[in-house]
């Protein structure tokens, strides 16, 4: 009610969070319909599940935004689903990262900050690139080089010399899970190398075993290896003590 009653045009909100009110809506019957004119999505990773979860309830252009606190926007997506750098608010360095030819190290500087620059700032992020800038049919003009946000540094999982983050794990749940899989998390079990997947799902029913098994085979064919995967169906995942989820996290 409160938000039909102060009709926001434009909405930048935690995606996550946002599907945990929109799924509740639909759960106890609640008649909104308000819709603004855009919706950014940021503060942490949006799975492309969820992506089309809001998709599918708010019908107006939405848009994948990323930044910092520290230093604030950073890359913003256009209406033909390209990342697009804020040029004129900072200047990026890529740092090859690890044995991954298209993943980079982010490091930024800060060029409208005069009270406190950032200078060579590494975010701690990663993100996916190209080696050329291509022109985008959206008009903008600002460097596209950069594709996507793949996750944290920290929150990676390495089978010798295989790297998987977020955005490689996202893409093998996206692909197998019939868009079933709601907030879901890897972990990573340091004493024996198993993994355990944890996941709700938006109806709060199961996914069938051939998608757990199809799951178990796409996780050993991207590492090339045989790792014991276990899972358990979750009615809810708690977030950090930041208020984030952990998509990928080492016990």
């Amino acid at each position: 009610s409160e938000i039909e009653l102060f009709k926001p045009l434009y909405i930048d909100v935690d995606p996550i969070y946002l599907s945990i009110l929109l799924n509740k809506i639909s759960d106890y019957g609640i008649n909104f319909q308000y819709t603004p004119q855009a919706i950014s999505l940021s503060y942490e990773y949006c799975t492309k599940n969820i992506r089309k979860f809001i998709e599918s309830h708010i019908k107006c252009p939405i848009f994948n935004l990323y930044g910092s606190t520290e230093i604030g926007y950073i890359l913003c997506e256009c209406e033909c689903g390209q990342m697009h750098l804020c040029d004129d608010l900072i200047q990026v360095e890529l740092i090859p990262f690890k044995n991954r030819t298209d993943l980079f190290s982010l490091i930024v500087t800060s060029l409208r900050n005069p009270f406190m620059p950032f200078v060579n700032y590494k975010t701690g992020d990663i993100v996916k690139a190209t080696s050329s800038n291509n022109k985008c049919e959206c008009g903008l003009r600002t460097p596209t080089n950069i594709q996507w946000v793949m996750g944290r540094e920290k929150d990676i999982i390495t089978f010798g010399e295989t790297v998987m983050t977020y955005g490689d794990l996202d893409e093998i749940v996206y692909s197998l899970s019939n868009n079933l899989i709601f907030v879901y998390q890897l972990l990573l079990e340091e004493k024996n190398g198993n993994l355990i997947f944890r996941y709700t799902t938006f109806n709060k029913k199961d996914i069938p075993q051939i998608h757990r098994r199809d799951f178990k085979a796409k996780i050993n064919e991207y590492f090339g290896t045989n790792i014991s995967v276990n899972f358990i169906f979750e009615q809810s995942i708690r977030p950090e003590i930041s208020g984030k989820f952990a998509i990928i996290k080492t016990i």
